[in-house]
């Protein structure tokens, strides 16, 4: 999860529910729902490679379909990099189903730019946000090739600063939001339904005002400093010397 800032609306009284929680549940779920793959392999890859989460919370597993849980059992759910790999046959019913067992929740998936630099076999669908509405659009129009395997080695290599450009550009490669009552979702055909002129105006005032590199300025400043102040305290005997 790279937006938790943006849950912002449980109460410690709340009955969380955390659909497909990967190898990291996160800690205020009360019950986990995971699905059941056809192989280790499978599961594997669907948990981003992962180690299996090792949580004490409860687990429910099922096949797909109808969540097994009563209507509006849960305050919240956490639906957190789950949507992307979720089959165009069961998108309707999977929405529908956190609707149907939940009374509000949050969801953050990879965004289209993501996905276009970081290739993943597993995800099925190229998305956006914006306006309230989440949109998807069949992530088929193109495959894999060495061309995204080569890049991906670029931000999977040794390469500490390039391996942090997911965290450090989060807003541009992830999207999160939390929603009440109701999800609003469309899928479109084509790029220009996905990403639109407002999404290039506002990517275009976000990296204007980007912050990022405070956090190394202010590094480089302290090191700076502390260097001075070194030297002062090697000056003052050697001036004695003198």
């Amino acid at each position: 999860m790279f937006h938790p800032d943006k849950i912002k609306s449980i109460p410690q009284h709340f009955n969380v529910l955390e659909i497909g929680p990967g190898g990291y549940p996160h800690p205020r779920s009360n019950v986990l729902l995971e699905k059941v793959f056809d192989s280790d392999e499978m599961a594997l890859a669907q948990r981003g490679y992962a180690s299996a989460h090792k949580s004490s919370q409860k687990t429910v597993y099922y096949e797909g379909g109808r969540f097994p849980f009563r209507d509006k059992e849960f305050d919240y759910i956490i639906c957190s990099h789950v949507m992307e790999h979720i089959p165009k046959d069961d998108l309707d019913l999977f929405i529908s189903e956190m609707m149907r067992v939940g009374k509000q929740g949050f969801i953050e998936f990879p965004t289209v730019f993501y996905e276009l630099i970081n290739y993943q076999d597993v995800h099925l669908w190229l998305m956006n946000y914006k306006g309230g509405t989440m949109t998807l659009m069949d992530k088929s129009i193109f495959t894999s090739n060495h061309i995204h395997k080569i890049i991906r080695e670029m931000f999977y290599g040794k390469d500490k600063y390039l391996a942090q450009v997911f965290t450090r550009y989060r807003d541009l490669f992830f999207h999160a939001f939390e929603w009440e009552g109701a999800i609003k979702y469309e899928v479109v055909k084509n790029y220009d339904q996905l990403v639109s002129e407002e999404d290039y105006l506002k990517y275009q005032k976000y990296f204007s005002e980007f912050k990022g590199t405070s956090a190394l300025i202010d590094i480089l400043r302290s090191q700076a400093t502390l260097v001075k102040r070194i030297l002062k305290r090697v000056a003052r005997p050697l001036t004695r010397l003198i």
